[in-house]
């Protein structure tokens, strides 16, 4: 009897293993050639609709990974299709990728994003949304630097949670310093020549200019304290 426990659940071992599928985080340039190369794919988006319309690469199809429905909307694929998923920097997709690997998908997950992809050179087709302003060209930007004086750039978006944990300490900052303190928040959906040109692949970012000169540039969530503690010197 034992033996016959033990052959059933070996024989379980060995169904689930065979029903598992695969799953790789590649990097842009790597993910790029693997789709080129792919014949039976499909290249999903899943981000929100509202960030797709503004820009996504060519021939991704788009499902919101915040949709209720999304796992039943995953069902819906072509399980003999190879998945290329992304996301704007690499979360979302990580996530989506254990529900792909989860319902049988082999997948490949882009590794930093669409953002990673576009700081990598890579090209995107723009969408029927334009973003709205404010936009910043680099001429713009460099104008703003070279002009006035103490300046924290904050480069985020509205899906970035640690952007908007951040938020009301830059508020209160600039509230706080309105004297000798300029602060410029740079969305990276609307900004994306500038994203592109810094090869902004994370955030929230935090630049600190004094006088035109770059004294701080450093990727992460800071705290008040964090802050003021670069700002100090220069205030």
């Amino acid at each position: 009897m034992k033996n016959i426990f033990l052959f059933i659940g070996m024989l379980a071992l060995a169904t689930a293993c065979n029903q598992s599928s695969s799953a790789q985080s590649v990097e842009a340039n790597e993910f790029k050639a693997k789709l080129e190369s792919s014949e039976n794919k499909i290249l999903l988006d899943v981000r929100t609709p509202q960030e797709f319309n503004v820009s996504h690469i060519e021939g991704a199809i788009n499902i919101n990974i915040y949709d209720r429905n999304f796992e039943g909307q995953i069902q819906e694929l072509d399980k003999n299709k190879t998945v290329f998923v992304y996301c704007k920097s690499g979360g979302r997709s990580g996530e989506a990728t254990k529900t792909l690997q989860k319902n049988g998908f082999e997948v490949y997950d882009l590794n930093g994003g669409l953002l990673k992809w576009q700081s990598n050179g890579l090209e995107v087709e723009r969408g029927k949304t334009k973003p709205p302003v404010p936009t910043y060209s680099l001429d713009q930007y460099s104008e703003l630097i070279d002009t006035s004086g103490l300046v924290l750039v904050d480069f985020m978006a509205e899906w970035c949670g640690p952007c908007k944990q951040m938020a009301p300490s830059i508020a209160e900052l600039k509230k706080e310093y309105a004297e000798g303190l300029t602060v410029l928040k740079i969305d990276v959906d609307k900004n994306q020549s500038l994203s592109q040109y810094f090869q902004i692949n994370s955030i929230p970012l935090v630049k600190v200019y004094n006088d035109g000169k770059l004294v701080h540039d450093q990727v992460g969530y800071h705290s008040k304290e964090q802050l003021l503690e670069v700002l100090k010197p220069y205030l």
